[in-house]
C-alpha cells in the first residue's frame, strides 16, 4: 500500500498524510482526555500549533503566574499518561500512529495475599478518611475490622457509604469480609 501511494503521490505526500492523521488523532485524544484550558496550555507550551512558548509567555496569555501554568501542565500530562496506562483507545491509536510500542497492560491478580488478623489495617490501602475513622473508633488491626458489621461501621462519625464500599472492596481483594449483620 505504501509503495503504491508513494508511486502515485510521491514521498512528501505520504509523510503529509501520515502527519495529518497523527495530528487529528492527537487532537481527538486531547479533547477526550483534557479540559479545554489544559489543551490550550499544552498547545501553547509545546507549540502544537506553532512555535513553543515559555512558561512566562503562557502565563501572560492566561493572566496567571508561572507556577499555575506549571501545575496545569503537570496535571494535563498526568491525565494523558493515565490514559496510556489504562490503554484508552485513542491513546493506543496515537501511540500506534507515532510508532510507539506500549507495554502490555498488567492484569491484576484476582485476590491479594490474605493478611493475618493481627496485621494493621494500614496494609489494606484505605484512604486517609476511612483509615482515620476506623482508628478513631479503636479499629487498628484486621481482626478488629472483620469483627465489625456494616451497621457498626455506619455508627462511626463521618463513615458513610463510600467509606463502607472502600472497606468492603479492600477486604474482598484480600479474601476477607465484614461480619454479617445478623451474627
Amino acid at each position: 500500500m505504501q509503495r503504491l501511494l508513494h508511486r502515485v503521490f510521491g514521498g512528501n505526500v505520504i509523510i503529509a498524510i501520515i502527519s495529518a492523521l497523527l495530528s487529528q488523532a492527537v487532537e481527538t485524544w486531547l479533547s477526550e482526555t483534557l479540559t479545554p484550558r489544559e489543551i490550550k496550555v499544552l498547545r501553547l507550551f509545546y507549540g502544537l500549533n506553532g512555535d513553543p512558548m515559555t512558561t512566562s509567555e503562557v502565563s501572560r496569555v492566561f493572566d496567571v503566574n508561572n507556577e499555575r501554568i506549571t501545575q496545569i501542565t503537570e496535571k494535563a500530562l498526568r491525565k494523558l499518561k493515565r490514559s496510556v496506562r489504562e490503554q484508552k483507545p485513542q491513546a493506543l491509536f496515537v501511540a500506534t500512529m507515532a510508532g510507539i510500542t506500549l507495554p502490555e497492560k498488567a492484569v491484576p491478580s484476582q485476590t491479594l495475599e490474605q493478611p493475618s488478623d493481627d496485621e494493621s489495617i494500614d496494609c489494606l490501602g484505605l484512604t486517609v478518611r476511612s483509615s482515620n475513622g476506623l482508628k478513631s473508633e479503636g479499629v487498628f488491626i484486621i481482626g478488629q475490622l472483620v469483627a465489625c458489621s456494616e451497621v457498626d461501621l455506619f455508627k462511626i462519625p463521618g463513615f458513610g457509604k463510600k467509606s463502607l464500599i472502600e472497606v468492603k472492596d479492600a477486604l474482598t481483594a484480600h479474601g476477607l469480609s465484614l461480619k454479617t449483620n445478623n451474627s
